[in-house]
C-alpha cells in the first residue's frame, strides 16, 4: 500500500464514522454536513495523532498492520468528533440567532 491509498482509506473511515454516529444518535443533519464533518474531523485527528507514528508514511515504511488499524480507528473517532463539534457549533449559532432576533423586537 502507498501513503495516498492509506490517506484515502482514513478519510473514508472518517466519513463512515460520522454517518454511523448520526445514524445511531438519530440526528437530523443533512448528508453534506455529515460528510464534511467526517472529512475534516478525520483529517484533524490524524494530523494531531499522526505525529506519534500513525501517519501514512510511517505505516508504509514500517509495513505494520497494527499501525494501519490504529490509524483507521483514529480516523473513525475523528469523524465522530467532527460531527460532535458541528453539533456544538450549530447549537451556539442557534443561540446567537435567538438572541439577535429577540433584540430586534
Amino acid at each position: 500500500m502507498n501513503p495516498s491509498l492509506i490517506a484515502l482509506l482514513s478519510i473514508t473511515f472518517g466519513i463512515g464514522g460520522a454517518h454511523l454516529y448520526t445514524h445511531l444518535s438519530k440526528n437530523g443533519m443533512g448528508h453534506l454536513w455529515i460528510t464534511s464533518a467526517g472529512v475534516f474531523g478525520s483529517i484533524l485527528c490524524i494530523k494531531i495523532v499522526g505525529r506519534l507514528g500513525f501517519d501514512p508514511t510511517s505505516i508504509v515504511s514500517q509495513d505494520s498492520h497494527i499501525l494501519l488499524m490504529m490509524n483507521l480507528t483514529f480516523s473513525l473517532l475523528g469523524g465522530v468528533l467532527g460531527v460532535i463539534l458541528l453539533r456544538i457549533f450549530e447549537e451556539k449559532m442557534g443561540e446567537t440567532r435567538q438572541i439577535s432576533h429577540q433584540e430586534k423586537h
